[in-house]
């Protein structure tokens, strides 16, 4: 008799620690190890360059920018999870040595507080929606090598995937832009 054991029906805690382990161990990296400046600076531009034109529009409109490109970006790194997880490994390893490096800049170019100020008020919200769709994309990824090795169905768990992002990711996200656009840019004035 062959013992056959189904994926689970969502992630268990083990995703979810895989998933914060990638993002905090290579923002950690990229703290200890993000000291170029000229490098952080043409990373931060070729990630974020385009948003350039709108960082004197009204925050509603950085808002709306902030929402639905945390949105998109956090939606693909679930649907991707199909790549074996790979793509959302790459996503949570990439977030994280930039977060690190951006940190570092930040507080060498201004100060430890202005560092602070600038990521944390959002960044606890967002990066705890990045953590929680990298652990379903990784996990979807797990499910899908399933699919190929022992023909298990693989639709219900991109649908559970998909509910968790509508219920849980997307409003963190919500969040997160509000008080990025709202609060965040307000904080970093006070600071500079």
């Amino acid at each position: 008799m062959k013992l056959k054991l189904e994926a689970p029906k969502a992630p268990t805690g083990i995703y979810f620690l895989i998933s914060a382990g990638m993002l905090i161990t290579t923002a950690l990296i990229g703290l200890f190890f993000g000291g170029n400046h000229a490098f952080v600076e043409k990373l931060f531009q070729n990630a974020y360059g385009i948003f350039d034109r709108f960082l004197d529009s009204p925050s509603w409109v950085l808002f709306l920018l902030i929402f639905l490109n945390n949105a998109f970006k956090a939606l693909l790194v679930i649907l991707f999870g199909f790549c074996f997880g790979i793509f959302p490994a790459y996503s949570l390893l990439m977030n994280g040595f930039f977060l690190g490096a951006f940190a570092r800049y930040a507080a060498e170019k201004q100060s430890f507080l202005f560092a602070f100020v600038g990521i944390a008020p959002h960044g606890i919200v967002e990066l705890s929606a990045f953590v929680l769709a990298g652990a379903y994309g990784l996990w979807l990824g797990y499910c899908f090598f399933r699919k190929i090795r022992y023909g298990e169905a693989y639709w219900p768990h991109l649908k559970s995937a998909l509910i968790f992002y509508l219920k849980i990711v997307l409003p963190l996200i919500l969040v997160a832009a509000l008080v990025e656009a709202f609060l965040t840019t307000r904080l970093i004035e006070t600071v500079i």
